[in-house]
């Protein structure tokens, strides 16, 4: 896979990669300053024709907050709809 590595101005680190090409999988995980919090997660991408002019598309995956005071948020993606009107 690819990894890119960005550090922001404040001291944040972000890497990501793209583990799989089938099916197209991404991994990310971003580090705050002094390790204030952390936002990880990953994402399969699918999508397909539902229709004559209308993609239906998924982001299935996972994002994970946690935070240096011990707080943990997990979120899952919902389902996107790409059309044509």
């Amino acid at each position: 896979g690819e990894t890119l590595q960005l550090q922001g101005p404040e001291g944040e680190r972000y890497y990501s990669e793209q583990t799989s090409h089938h099916p197209p999988i991404t991994k990310f995980q971003l580090v705050g300053p002094n390790g204030l919090f952390e936002f990880r997660g990953s994402f399969e991408h699918k999508a397909w024709l539902s229709g004559y002019d209308c993609v239906r598309a998924t982001r299935q995956g996972k994002i994970v907050f946690t935070f240096a005071d011990g707080g943990l948020y997990s979120v899952l993606d919902p389902m996107l709809d790409i059309s044509h009107l």
